[in-house]
């Protein structure tokens, strides 16, 4: 029954297609593989029916495990699984599959069967690795290319022949954008209600035609909730076993971004031909006889010679530019003309005889049905083969120049688990570096530094870059260090990301004159005390604080009366040391909280956060007996006095700008008022 009911649909598929019978649940034999599956594994049908899995892999046990593991997940959950595997092809090149286990049950509930579709995945594994470098202009020049355009991974739907929806898979579930656990009664009519009535008309239409035993293909389109149009293309199979109708296989594609590109080709020719022709990577196309159709200017660039298209160059002109062996090349073409598309590097001479690297992409052209050519591309990567050889080759000298230096050199996994650490550990840390090896790298890290680093450490991760980061770690002596980290990402031959390996320097140092020219930005050299940049910036938190909690704040301006005199006739030393002890008996007179800053010259401003008018009143009364006290400056006695205004949030001003101006401007009325005083802004 099975056999008949999947010999005459399931061997129309391109994915390979498997059933096992299970035979007391720890018994797993196939009983059918459709013409793909068998061609891939290389044996017939007759070869792999009634063998067990580890009978069908028994040279490949890595694999016969994996795959045993996955069917005995299905038997112990009785629910569909999905994973993802990779295997050596009939070509001796690695082939990357994704396969989906569905379960059969019987009349009598009873799991009876499994069924495993894989499909080959190893040409969307590979794009994906090359989009990972192409930038923003060379995928939309892809778009340019139809050939180049991949669809979607089908959905699949299975409808009886009483029309019921039985069954989905959750890519068709990502076309509606339902749940997953959507139930099959929601979804259908959830599906109905996304499709125009005069759709649904000609939909049923060709169904019925199936469920006649006809084959058919067709396309279609429904809205989804956003209003979003997706366009489909449907492939129905009739599902009949011993001559009697048991419902349909449906199979959805979705071709919206195919029919875009291709409305878009139809408005704009000339825009692709301006990403054809300004294209970073190389692009031509060839006819069948390997004659030029077209080439742009990149190319022309990398072969270091202006091409004559209409003098039909041909491929084998350029034979002698190549590095790599053209007869390998020739057959990658001729691979292509049978409708493959093939992905390859090759190795050429540019024009001042340096070898270049190059990642080719070639696709066959598709006219009506028939192939007539070959498009290409081709994407310098000679940094990164050089880069990757550089890596190789200096791998060897990595640990002997690790051991030998005083930066910490640390390697840690995709997991952030440290898997070596430098010697250095010991005598910089005190930490052996055995004992830090699978330890978490953020272990050694002041708790506040961790989340910087994690969250910089995932973005690299997911970005495949380089990434540098700052820290602190505890000194040998206990005293916390800082360091400046630079994270290099480390890949393996197969170009798969591994790893980081961080160099991280001391920059205690350049700290230390960090904080000094930030302390210099923000204070007045002479006194110590804010200068008028910080003060404003103070200000204007203590503005918001007090309009927050309906508390009021003040600002003081003064000066030192008759400073100008006593700096003019005792000289600027004098001066200056009479600053810095007014300075300090300002700071005498003031709260914790109140912030003293000198504007320029003798004028200084004080911030009095959450203050009262009478509070204010009693710190300018105690400010004004403290000045007036002698000051003893460079053998020279004398007495001075000050002027203050004083100003309030928000009763004079709304900014710090308004306040400042009220205070001052109440400060010269105290000076002409007889000095020695305060006064109010009005």
């Amino acid at each position: 029954m099975i056999q008949l009911f999947f010999q005459g649909v399931l061997n129309q598929l391109s994915d390979m297609l498997f059933i096992v019978e299970i035979e007391e649940r720890t018994v797993l034999r196939y009983v059918f593989a459709n013409q793909t599956g068998c061609n891939q594994l290389g044996l017939s049908l007759k070869q792999i029916e009634g063998k067990t899995i580890g009978e069908v892999f028994y040279d490949q046990p890595e694999r016969e495990a994996l795959i045993s593991e996955q069917y005995k997940r299905v038997i112990e959950k009785r629910e569909s699984a999905i994973y993802k595997d990779q295997f050596p092809g009939t070509d001796g090149e690695t082939v990357y599959s994704e396969t989906r286990l569905d379960p059969l049950f019987n009349e009598k509930g009873e799991l009876a069967h499994i069924v495993a579709v894989v499909r080959d995945i190893t040409k969307s594994v590979h794009q994906q690795e090359e989009l990972l470098k192409k930038n923003d202009r060379l995928q939309e020049a892809e778009l340019h290319w139809q050939s180049l355009i991949e669809n979607n991974t089908d959905g699949v739907l299975f409808i009886n022949k009483e029309r019921e929806l039985i069954r989905v898979n959750q890519v068709f579930r990502n076309m509606l954008g339902v749940s997953a656990d959507m139930e099959m009664r929601e979804l259908k009519e959830t599906a109905i209600q996304m499709f125009d009535p005069k759709e649904l008309e000609k939909i049923y239409s060709l169904r019925q035609l199936v469920l006649q035993g006809h084959l058919q293909e067709y396309e279609s389109y429904f809205f989804q909730q956003d209003g979003r149009r997706v366009d489909l293309q449907v492939k129905e199979v009739p599902v009949i076993i011993k001559g009697e109708m048991q419902g349909l296989y449906t199979f959805v594609k979705d071709i919206s971004e195919q029919k875009r590109t291709e409305k878009e080709l139809r408005e704009s020719e000339e825009r692709y031909r301006s990403l054809f022709d300004y294209n970073q990577d190389a692009v031509w196309s060839l006819d069948l006889a390997g004659n030029f159709i077209s080439v742009n200017p990149a190319f022309e660039k990398i072969m270091g010679r202006s091409i004559d298209i209409a003098g039909k160059p041909n491929l084998r002109d350029f034979e002698k530019e190549f590095v790599t062996p053209f007869e390998d090349v020739l057959q990658h073409y001729e691979e292509v003309k049978q409708g493959k598309s093939v992905e390859y590097n090759v190795s050429l001479y540019s024009l001042n005889k340096e070898v270049i690297h190059l990642s080719f992409t070639n696709v066959p052209i598709y006219v009506e049905g028939k192939i007539i050519g070959i498009y290409g591309i081709g994407k310098d990567v000679t940094e990164e083969v050089t880069a990757k050889k550089a890596l190789r080759e200096s791998e060897k000298k990595y640990r002997l120049i690790a051991e030998n230096m005083n930066d910490l050199i640390v390697v840690f996994n995709l997991e952030g688990i440290v898997t070596y650490a430098s010697p250095s550990y010991q005598p910089v840390l005190g930490v052996k570096p055995e004992e830090y090896v699978g330890q978490p790298a953020v272990s050694l890290v002041h708790e506040e530094d961790r989340l910087e680093i994690v969250s910089r450490f995932a973005e690299a991760v997911e970005h495949q870059r380089p990434y540098t980061v700052e820290f602190r770690k505890k000194g040998r002596s206990g005293e916390w260090l800082y360091f400046e980290t630079v994270c290099m990402p480390l890949w393996n031959e197969q170009s798969v990301l591994e790893g980081f390996v961080g160099i991280s320097r001391n920059i205690n140092e350049r700290k230390y004159y960090e904080e000094k020219l930030e302390h210099m930005a923000f204070y007045d050299p002479l006194t110590d005390v804010p200068n008028r940049r910080l003060f404003e910036n103070l200000a204007n938190q203590a503005i918001k604080e007090a309009a927050r909690s309906g508390q009021r704040a003040g600002i003081m301006y003064l000066d030192l009366d008759k400073f100008k005199t006593i700096n003019d006739t005792l000289g600027h030393d004098v001066g200056d040391e009479l600053l810095r002890q007014f300075t300090d008996r300002l700071k005498g007179s003031l709260r914790k909280m109140d912030v003293l800053a000198r504007m320029g010259g003798d004028e200084f401003t004080i911030l009095l956060p959450n203050t009262s008018g009478a509070a204010a009143e009693e710190a300018a009364g105690r400010i004004l007996q403290t000045i007036e006290q002698p000051y003893q400056v460079k053998g020279h006695l004398f007495t001075t006095t000050s002027s203050i205004g004083i100003a309030f949030y928000p009763q004079h001003g709304q900014t710090v700008e308004e306040l400042i101006q009220q205070a001052d401007e109440a400060m010269y009325r105290a000076k002409k008022g007889g000095r020695n005083s305060f006064v109010l802004a009005d």
